[in-house]
């Protein structure tokens, strides 16, 4: 039996999750709901990971880079760099937009131009698109009627 960091990582995250239920306890239902849901699914799947990672940890060489995937030497260096820049400038863009737009805008929008300008056909990202909206509509909107702020651009023509 031999702890791997990422086993520790998952043990931290299982003790999140774990306060994070026993403080929700003492919620009334109706508040707790979701972290009781949410709570206790990620739990169960923190305890199973943590479990298959002990079960196999001596049958696993260890990278000494840290990595659990192979990374070759054509993902080193300058490749890997401008993928990481892509990235965060995906991540931060969808968070401007979010708070320029918001989210009933710029998640489908995130939604279609990210697979589009990554390689994907533009049906299959209008499918994303579509379906992206009708899920942020459906459930947070519909179900759950979640009050969403109002974005600064609106605000901002507004006057307020």
């Amino acid at each position: 039996m031999r702890f791997r960091p990422a086993t520790y990582f998952t043990l931290v995250i299982a003790v999140f999750f774990a306060l994070a239920l026993v403080t929700a306890l003492q919620w009334p239902l109706r508040a707790s709901i979701l972290v009781l849901t949410l709570g206790s699914v990620t739990l169960v799947l923190c305890l199973v990971q943590v479990y298959l990672e002990v079960r196999r940890g001596s049958d696993r060489s260890d990278d000494p880079s840290g990595m659990d995937i192979a990374v070759d030497e054509s993902q080193r260096g300058r490749a890997a760099l401008k993928r990481t820049i892509d990235i965060w400038a995906w991540i931060l863009g969808a968070i401007l937009a979010i708070w320029l737009a918001g989210f009933q805008i710029a998640i489908p929008l995130f939604a279609f131009l990210y697979p589009l300008t990554h390689g994907s056909r533009w049906y299959i990202a209008l499918v994303i698109c579509f379906v992206s909206f009708a899920a942020l509509w459906g459930i947070f909107e519909m179900i759950i009627s979640v009050p969403w702020p109002e974005p600064f651009l609106l605000g901002f023509f507004r006057g307020s």
